[in-house]
């Protein structure tokens, strides 16, 4: 007898037990039992006296092999049999926060739509001084655009703290221009603006999931009515002052509009961000092996080209953000969601390329999941380049739902 393993094995199989028998005779587990039999484990002593009186030998054969062996003891030890232990092994989770992941979307998608206006309006403004167009009020202008690229860096940086301060900030300038200059022509929208300012801010401070939907509510009513009072005023201008009829008034009108709606996208997404805030989704956890593996990837082909046309970019930046940072799972090197959406922005033609590495991203995914696939970067390279509004994007998500189905199934 070799070692106390061989000796335990040849003693249980010589008396016909399974280790599930021997266990219950010591009130230990059946893993313990395989653990002694394959030298994994050494029995304390109060087990191996226990063990000498079900088998009926000394406990110095057990443990030495010597003194009297058993007549029933088999003479040739057979090799031991393999009982895999069937200890469960801990499954590590991963948690996941979709609310999280939706405020930082969203925020870096307006942020970035609303970085854009502002410097289109800061050149036109800027391009005005130096004619000597904007005159005395060019102080106020400068005011005005300096809160909003403050509110600008606060969506960028997903600082919603911030982000309500700035609204604050907009109301009291709303509230001192008014004074300032007395336009009552205008003090509708100013009020409609103030409240609705002050609504965001207290989404942030004191919402909660029981007053967030009426406060939403309130404040994306506020915003629209906001909007439809400055074109009606501006409308009633320019028939007043300039002589036109009520059609061209219209049409200028709406002209004018189409400039500001920018505007009215980033106020309503702020107000949803604060809603979020407010009124989180639930968290779940899922196993590590299957992150991001989840119904996040997935987006109906219909539905992604809708709200790629239709959201005025902001899905779309959210959406690069997003196919980013959904990808960094498997052998793929880990990549910033934010630093690919800005290098997409704001380094020209970047975005092409962004487009081909994601595309072989997936594909590597596709290749360690033994997923049958086709080369199909160069496909997207080659609509990135060519036709570059949505058919890129529509193909590439075409792909991932195709990836992403597999694995729930």
């Amino acid at each position: 007898m070799n070692n106390l393993g061989e000796r335990l094995y040849a003693l249980r199989t010589s008396r016909e037990m399974s280790q599930g028998d021997l266990a219950e005779k010591l009130d230990v587990s059946r893993q313990t039992i395989s653990k002694w039999e394959n030298n994994m484990s050494i029995p304390e002593l109060d087990k191996i006296i226990a063990l000498s009186e079900v088998f009926g030998v000394s406990v110095d054969y057990i443990v030495k092999g010597e003194g009297e062996i058993p007549e029933t003891a088999p003479t040739q030890i057979a090799e031991p049999e393999y009982e895999p232990i069937t200890e469960p092994i801990p499954v590590r989770t991963i948690a996941i926060d979709p609310t999280k992941k939706m405020i930082a979307g969203l925020s870096i998608g307006l942020g970035a739509i609303y970085f854009i206006t502002l410097l289109i309006n800061t050149v036109s403004m800027i391009s005005n001084i130096f004619n000597g167009v904007a005159g005395s009020t060019y102080i106020t202008m400068a005011v005005s655009f300096a809160i909003s690229y403050f509110a600008c860096i606060s969506l960028l940086s997903r600082k919603l703290n911030l982000l309500a301060v700035s609204y604050v900030l907009m109301a009291l300038y709303a509230v001192s221009i008014n004074l300032i200059y007395g336009d009552t022509a205008n003090i509708l929208a100013t009020v409609f603006n103030v409240i609705d300012y002050v609504i965001i801010v207290l989404l942030y401070y004191v919402g909660n999931k029981k007053n967030a939907k009426l406060l939403f509510t309130l404040a994306i009513t506020l915003i629209i009515a906001s909007f439809i009072s400055d074109g009606v005023r501006y409308a009633m201008f320019l028939s007043d002052e300039n002589d036109m009829t009520i059609i061209n008034a219209i049409y200028s009108t709406f002209s004018a509009m189409i400039g500001k709606v920018p505007y009215l996208i980033v106020n309503i997404g702020s107000a949803f961000l604060m809603y979020l805030r407010a009124n989180p989704k639930p968290a779940y956890e899922i196993p590590e092996t299957e992150y991001p593996q989840n119904n996040d990837m997935h987006v109906g082909i219909v539905k992604h080209i809708l709200l790629t046309i239709f959201t005025f970019g902001i899905y779309d930046c959210y959406w690069v953000y997003k196919t980013t940072e959904n990808l960094n799972c498997g052998s793929n090197e880990i990549q910033s969601g934010t630093k690919k959406l800005l290098l997409c922005i704001f380094v020209p033609f970047y975005r092409i390329y962004w487009f081909y590495v994601q595309a072989k991203r997936l594909e590597n995914l596709m290749k360690h999941k033994d997923m049958h696939y086709s080369d199909f970067a160069v496909v997207t390279l080659i609509l990135a380049i060519f036709v570059p509004i949505v058919a890129a994007s529509a193909f590439l998500q075409l792909k991932i739902n195709e990836y992403a189905q597999n694995n729930i199934d």
